[in-house]
């Protein structure tokens, strides 16, 4: 109808090319479509509110090249030409009026100008009407030609850019601001014709990557965006060369990513940035902050190619197979596909032109589609309210279920019952026009906290464990414009509970939770009650190992204390056998009543050890029926004679090679044999019989103990292995009660057993039964491969490395002025007694503590260190560790004494860099004897290194650290060997030492003075040049470093001997 209400009739004959044209029925819907009723082709529908797209496939460029149209650049003239670039073929000019194109080729004006052939932009400017510039793909040139109305080509002006700067880059993007400057984005960065200028200059800004997009905001600032280097905005470019930019990346702002591939200013102020990973971001130049509105615009990974705003402010965004129309006020979008009659199904970078009219054309595959702003962004959301279109139920429709007796279609309600589960709700608004446009959101209450927006067209929600009780379901639409509607449908939604979860239910589980507490309750009362007697035996027991403990630890430091009163009547005994030079009987006894004591206080610190866990195996290999017999007649033989015993050894076979820990199976043996020559009469007998054999494939050793003592009531034999336990019949009151609990955990460590038997009136027999093979004992048990002999002279020996000699036991009358000893002891009155012995052969200084001792070495030459472990205010190991570590003190012995002589005790002190150990209480002549060998050895070891024509400084038998320095020393000594005035404080300021620390070292390791020293290498040097006969005496003195060879030949046979020459014709 026209408004004066006639009829018009209107064409649309080409909407129905492709049917058969033969329709049934003609009926309008509420939104104004018509649905149009075919025969046999089904519906077709009208939409008369669908955007206008003006598409031109331009089928001729087809019919002209052979080639599909690809438009790769577009421009819309004012005459209403369309210049574009045809991929693969160059420039065209089309005339939408005629439906007529001419390519270049067809131009008499351009024909011969073969780089149209691929133009990357063309574009008309303010300044200069009636010229289309057009720039080469492929070269530095620009084409403005100059035309008529009619679109006759006038005149060609060439632009060579590399004329204004060598690396000008090839034409990308044109430009024109408000200020009516050109902009010329390139390959290489931008170049600027200002207004009103003629000549066209390098804009001096070093871009990191290739420009995508380039436009203007409200201030007059160019912004420019770029493929890896994020954005740059150009503020002052008044000056070309040295222009005022910023540079916006992830790096040093909150933009996303720095690959930006289209960039526009709107007219409200907002700068759109465009990435290749699809973000669409807003940058508010007034706040300084960006906002990414990637969801807003339904954006999901797909680059964006291009960003327009056009004349009513709406953003259009393409991508590659897609196109957006957004409305920023009211944030209205529509997508546009080949669904709404989009040609493109392709879009190009910069291939887009928009035009006085406001209509924006943009090119791709298949030609130009020109796309104009849709009011309809701009108004309000349409009154659309979803519906539910069906309830599912385990994928089973309610209207399928039960004659629908569940769903009140009119009240909008449901009823589910206990089991229904995988509810799936659809809903729809019933719309066919834009069913691909609409989007829903729905929220179920006590369950979903916020709208669940859905995607890709999806109209059902599901729920898989709705839980029981009333629950309203909530959806709600867009209309085809993404705005959402304010009217939401509801669906009252009401499931009845499960049997587990009604009233009676839960009154059944409150009884049964009431009774369980109850029970609890009882239960917990009575455990506490446990508890607490249990807790209250607890502490009764630990008061009474606290208390057992505390003896224990009394013994123990006391034992520690008992040694060194031991050492110093051990030393007095010595020093008055020496002084009377005679064999006193009463020493004797004295002597072998200490060595009783020392094993009983060894005994007491074995027991604390075990009782604390630090008792470990140490297994050693050797003779064990040889270890056995030697424990039996060293220690026992002076009592078997005084108490006319008769013992009786029996071994199977006679030697037994086996794995075994020496220091606890003495210890054990020692223990067993003690108590049966303790407990036999006079004219007794004790047998000792050892017998291998196999079991279970392991080697095992048993050694049975039996005497003819009074034996054991058999009442006592369960607790005669406890601790502190004493037989209170016995005639002996000298037991303490840890001998046999003792040894019982030590063979218990061992992997061993202990067994008893006694008859009251005719004796006892213990038998120790445990494993002599390796296979039996951990790789952490194993490792030491020489068996300790169990002898005292003989343990202290091997304590301290040494072998005393029959000679050194002597009453000895040497003397060794030359060495002074420091004595390091806190007990003053031991440290009194071996100064007044050890001076009577040696220079000795004391000290009370090893702080004490730090400071006379450096004022002193030490030879020998002797010092005590435990000690105040530095102790023996710090001191000892404190000397090896010190290069001006590494290479003086150190001999540690102390009241610990257990295996771990040992190699403590060997880890400090101990030269030797000797335990407390100790034999004065042992101490001599040590000290005598350390002084002998080294004077020998000494002797054969400076006679020697060798340099050979193992022969010294020095530490590692020791060795590093005299090698050092030689070093430098071989270095200056030919130097004659190479003297001591040369080779004193090469080691970075004072001559008097480098004399006192070298002395006590060589046995030389510094100079004497160095004579001694060269000399040594000298030794082998002379092996090569063809060499004169003088030319290796010299080359010895002598100045005189009279002199040299007196120095080596003073050193070796011979004289030079008899040394030459050996």
């Amino acid at each position: 109808y026209t408004p004066a209400g006639k009829l018009n009739p209107i064409d649309i004959s080409y909407l129905f090319e492709e049917s058969n044209n033969i329709f049934s029925e003609l009926i309008k819907d509420k939104a104004g479509n018509l649905w149009v009723g075919t025969f046999s082709e089904g519906v077709f529908t009208i939409n008369f509110d669908k955007p206008a797209i003006q598409s031109f496939p331009m089928s001729l460029i087809k019919k002209k090249t052979g080639i599909a149209p690809n438009i790769t650049s577009v421009y819309k003239d004012k005459h209403g030409y369309v210049w574009f670039n045809q991929n693969r073929w160059g420039l065209g000019i089309y005339a939408p009026l005629k439906n007529e194109i001419r390519f270049f080729q067809d131009i008499p004006a351009l024909k011969d100008i073969t780089t149209m052939n691929v133009v990357s932009c063309i574009y008309e400017f303010k300044i200069f009407p009636e010229e289309i510039w057009i720039g080469a793909e492929n070269e530095s040139v620009i084409y403005c030609m100059k035309r008529n109305t009619d679109n006759t080509i006038l005149s060609t002006r060439k632009m060579d850019l590399k004329k204004i700067s060598a690396n000008a880059g090839n034409p990308r993007i044109f430009f024109e601001d408000s200020k009516n400057n050109i902009w010329i984005v390139t390959t290489t960065g931008v170049l600027i014709q200002p207004y009103p200028k003629k000549d066209v200059e390098r804009m001096n800004i070093s871009f990191a990557s290739l420009i995508t997009g380039i436009t203007e905001d409200q201030h007059g600032n160019i912004w420019i965006s770029t493929r890896n280097s994020g954005i740059y905005r150009i503020e002052d470019y008044s000056d070309t060369n040295n222009p005022k930019t910023q540079e916006y990346s992830s790096e040093n702002s909150r933009l996303i990513s720095n690959n930006i591939e289209a960039v526009c200013y709107d007219r409200n102020g907002k700068l759109w940035i465009g990435t290749k990973e699809g973000n669409m971001i807003i940058y508010d130049i007034t706040e300084r902050k960006f906002t990414d509105m990637s969801q807003s615009f339904r954006m999901y990974g797909e680059g964006i190619l291009n960003i327009l705003a056009d004349t009513y402010n709406h953003i259009w965004v393409s991508t590659n197979k897609k196109m957006t129309e957004y409305n920023p006020v009211n944030h209205a979008l529509r997508d546009y596909t080949q669904m709404d009659g989009i040609l493109i199904n392709s879009f190009i970078q910069n291939s887009y032109y928009q035009d006085a009219s406001g209509a924006i054309l943009f090119g791709g595959n298949k030609g130009i589609s020109v796309f104009t702003s849709s009011q309809n962004l701009s108004e309000h959301p349409r009154k659309i309210k979803a519906v539910i279109a069906d309830i599912k139920i385990n994928n089973q429709s309610v209207f399928k279920r039960n004659n629908n007796e569940q769903f009140n279609i009119h009240a909008q309600t449901i009823k589910f019952e206990p089991d229904d589960k995988n509810i799936e709700i659809d809903f729809s608004i019933l719309e066919y026009t834009f069913p691909n446009k609409i989007r829903y959101a729905y929220k179920m209450e006590d369950v979903d906290d916020e709208w669940i927006y859905t995607e890709d067209n999806r109209q059902f929600a599901i729920y898989n464990q709705l839980s029981k009780g009333s629950h309203i379901f909530h959806v709600k639409a867009t209309d085809e414009n993404n705005l959402w509607s304010n009217e939401t449908a509801e669906l009252k939604i009401y499931k009845r509970p499960a049997f587990h979860e009604t009233g009676w239910a839960y009154t059944i589980y409150l009884f049964v939770f009431i009774s369980l507490i109850y029970f609890i309750y009882k239960r917990a009362k009575n455990r506490i009650k446990l508890r607490n007697d249990l807790k209250i035996s607890k502490i009764e027991k630990e008061k009474t190992e606290e208390l057992t403990q505390a003896k224990l630890r009394y013994f123990t430091n006391i034992s520690h204390d008992f040694l060194t009163p031991l050492t110093i009547i051990s030393c007095l005994i010595d020093d008055i056998e020496i002084t009377d030079k005679g064999k006193v009987s009463q020493l004797e006894i004295m002597r072998s009543n200490i060595n009783r004591l020392k094993r009983l206080l060894q005994q007491i610190l074995d027991f604390r050890k075990v009782e604390s866990g630090n008792m470990k195996l140490k297994i050693s290999q050797g003779n064990i029926a040889g270890f056995v017999k030697d424990i039996c007649y060293i220690n026992f033989e002076p009592l078997m004679r005084k108490k006319h015993i008769t013992f009786s050894f029996h071994p199977d076979p006679d030697k037994i090679h086996a794995f075994f820990d020496a220091d606890k199976i003495d210890k054990i043996i020692f223990n067993l044999l003690s108590n049966a020559f303790k407990y036999t009469p006079v004219q007794g007998e004790v047998k000792v019989d050892i017998k291998q054999y196999s079991d279970r494939e392991h080697s095992h050793l048993q050694i049975k103990i039996s005497d003819t003592g009074n034996g054991i009531a058999p009442a006592d034999l369960r607790s005669i292995f406890n601790r502190f336990y004493t037989n209170e019949m016995s005639e002996f009151g000298e037991s303490n009660g840890i001998g046999l609990s003792l040894t019982k955990e030590l063979l218990d460590i061992h992997h061993g057993t202990i067994k008893v038997e006694s008859q009251t009136g005719k004796g006892t027999t213990f038998a120790i039964d445990f494993p002599i093979d390796k296979e039996s004992y951990d790789t952490s048990e194993l490792g030491y491969q020489e068996c300790i002999m169990p002898t005292e002279e003989s343990t202290n020996l091997l304590y301290s490395n040494e072998v005393v000699t029959e000679e050194t036991n002597k009453s000895t009358t040497y003397k060794h002025e030359d060495i002074t000893i420091l004595l390091v002891e806190d007990n003053e009155e031991l440290v009194l007694l071996m100064f007044n012995i050890l001076s009577k052969h040696y220079q000795v200084i004391a000290s009370k503590n090893g702080l004490e001792a730090l400071y006379l070495i450096k004022e002193n030459e030490i030879d020998v260190v002797i010092s005590d472990v435990m000690m105040p205010k530095m102790d023996g190991m710090e001191l000892c560790r404190t000397l090896k570590n010190n290069m001006e003190t590494s290479h003086i012995p150190v001999i540690l004494l102390t009241a610990k002589n257990s295996t771990d005790d040992r190699i403590e002190c060997y880890n400090a860099g101990a030269d030797g150990y000797i335990s407390k209480p100790f034999e004065l002549k042992l101490l001599e004897a040590r000290i005598e060998n350390f002084i002998l050895n080294k004077k020998l070891r000494q002797q054969e290194f400076r006679s020697n024509a060798e340099i050979d400084i193992s022969k010294l038998e020095y530490s590692t650290t020791d060795e590093t320095f005299l090698n050092n020393v030689i070093s430098i000594i071989d270095k200056n060997l030919s130097e004659v005035n190479f003297d001591v404080n040369i080779l004193a300021k090469n080691l970075n030492l004072s001559k008097s620390s480098l004399y006192r070292k070298i002395k006590t390791m060589a046995g030389l003075s510094p100079i004497e020293f160095i004579r001694n290498i060269k000399l040594k040097h000298a030794c082998q040049m002379l092996k090569n006969s063809s060499r004169s005496i003088s030319e290796v003195a010299y080359a010895s470093g002598f100045s005189n060879p009279k002199y040299f030949a007196t120095c080596f046979k003073s050193e070796f001997g011979i004289t030079p020459t008899e040394y030459q014709n050996k």
